[in-house]
């Protein structure tokens, strides 16, 4: 059995060159004219803009559905939180997610850099355990904090870097 990727839809998306949620097709066209002559050719600019904004919709929407069969058919799988949170330990250190992810990675155990166990983890059987709050059901109740277990193979966080 072939070897499942690892990647997020939007890590696709930027693969395929439509990551972005706007074409940047008239990024460097943007002027402002007044004369009746500016205006038929800014009229001739927005139909340019509006095939082209339909062209970049389309193919992003065909990669999105071609990234949901991927998933579906087993061959890419979505990161886990988990593996989410250890990637983004790795970005510059003075960003405040990456300090966030640090010690998030560091309140469960982990050591960032490595993925490995460096103390033990007190009153958790799994690392990490991270709570989520679900609605109750209620219209307009409180949520309820629950605890769900996610399990973490680090060996292929490891080989995915």
């Amino acid at each position: 059995m072939a070897r499942q990727r690892v990647m997020s839809e939007q890590q696709y998306l930027n693969s395929k060159g439509v990551g972005s949620v706007v074409s940047d097709y008239m990024m460097d066209k943007t002027v402002v004219r007044k004369s009746a002559y500016h205006q038929r050719q800014d009229e001739r600019s927005r139909k340019a803009l509006k095939q082209n904004q339909d062209q970049y919709y389309s193919k992003r929407n065909q990669a999105r559905r071609e990234y949901q069969r991927l998933v579906s058919s087993g061959k890419v799988r979505a990161p886990t939180q988990a593996e989410q949170t250890w990637n983004a330990a790795h970005g510059l250190s003075e960003n405040r997610s990456v300090q966030a992810a640090r010690r998030v990675l560091a309140k469960h155990g982990v050591d960032w850099q490595t993925g490995k166990r460096i103390t033990p983890a007190e009153g958790r059987r799994l690392w990490p355990t991270f709570t989520h709050k679900a609605k109750t059901g209620k219209s307009g109740g409180d949520g309820v904090w629950l605890d769900i277990p996610v399990t973490v193979n680090f060996g292929t966080i490891l080989q995915m870097v």
